[in-house]
């Protein structure tokens, strides 16, 4: 079974973006009045910083892979 690398990468966002999603809904849903505190913050910093790390990881796997196989090929 093949694992298309793009739904790897939705279904990976989706999982580290999904705790904020639930944060934010949860802080809206309570008293309008209050202020986001600093936990909310960094939990959201957190979760931003995950996701463009796990995008340039994948992007940086992606090059790796495709001038792996070229100079393979070279050397045949």
């Amino acid at each position: 079974m093949k694992i298309s690398p793009y739904g790897l990468m939705a279904l990976a966002i989706l999982g580290i973006s999904a705790p904020t999603l639930v944060l934010a809904e949860t802080e809206h849903e309570g008293n309008d009045e209050k202020a986001i505190n600093s936990t909310n913050l960094n939990l959201v910093l957190f979760v931003t910083i995950a996701a463009i790390a796990s995008v340039v990881g994948y992007s940086t796997w992606k090059v790796y892979k495709i001038r792996r196989r070229a100079a393979s090929k070279t050397l045949v």
